[in-house]
Formats: C-alpha cells, structure tokens, sequence
C-alpha cells in the first residue's frame, strides 16, 4: 500500500503545506501589526484565524490528493504528518516554549488537527480531480 505513494505529490503537498502557513502567518502579522490595538481580540480577527488555518491545511492535502488521483486520503494524512514536523520543528526551534504553554500536549494541539485536516483535503483533492476527468 504504502509503494503507490506519489512522492511527487508528497512533496507538491508538504511545500504547498509550508508555503501556506508562511503566508498565512505573514498575513496574520502584519493585521496584528497595521491594526488597531484591539484588532487581535477582535472577533473577526479569529473568525479569519480559524478559516484561514483550516484552508492552510487542508490545502497541502488537497494538491497531494489532485496531484496524485489516487489515495487522496492517505497522501493528505502523510502530507500532514510531514508537514506538522516541519513547521512543528521549526516553531519548537524558534520559540522553544510555545507549544508546551499553548497546549498541554503539542501531538493533540498541532499533530492531531493537521492530519485530520490535510486527510480530509487530500480525499476532496482526489475526488475533485475524479470528477473533473469524468466530465471531460
């Protein structure tokens, strides 16, 4: 099972994956930044914090999921996995306390919610792609 996995839509799905959180961590930045003091409790701030996360991560699993047509699911579970990591590993790095204040554990903080997302992205992106090969 694991020997059909497209490595190039693995690696397709972990930059689109890190390419996304860096954009959306600049964005969110530089709103906190330009705005207002009291932007950050604002609640369209967060509402835009939660859809822009969610769309971060589903969006590696749905190009690994586009990319490789077949086991969208399992591309986009990889793909999260790899990703979180990543970006895990580096914001460890950067801000070695973070996540230990953040969350009491960061595999239920971090882990669990990105391969869930990127899991569902990646069967969106294989069955979008399904579709539109069945209409042509």
């Amino acid at each position: 099972m694991l020997t059909r996995l497209q490595i190039r839509a693995l690696l397709l799905g972990v930059a689109g994956y890190v390419g996304a959180f860096l954009a959306v961590s600049l964005l969110l930045t530089i709103a906190v930044n330009v705005g207002s003091a009291s932007i950050s409790s604002s609640l369209v701030f967060w509402a835009a914090f939660w859809l822009l996360s969610a769309f971060m991560l589903g969006g590696g699993g749905y190009i690994s999921g586009w990319v490789a047509g077949e086991r969208g699911l399992l591309h986009g579970f990889i793909v999260g996995l790899a990703g979180s990591l990543i970006v895990g590993g580096a914001i460890q790095l950067a801000f070695p306390t973070i996540l230990i204040e953040e969350s009491g554990s960061p595999i239920i903080g971090y882990f669990m919610p990105s391969a869930v997302l990127t899991t569902m992205g990646g069967g969106i992106g294989e069955l979008f792609r399904r579709r539109r090969q069945s209409d042509s």
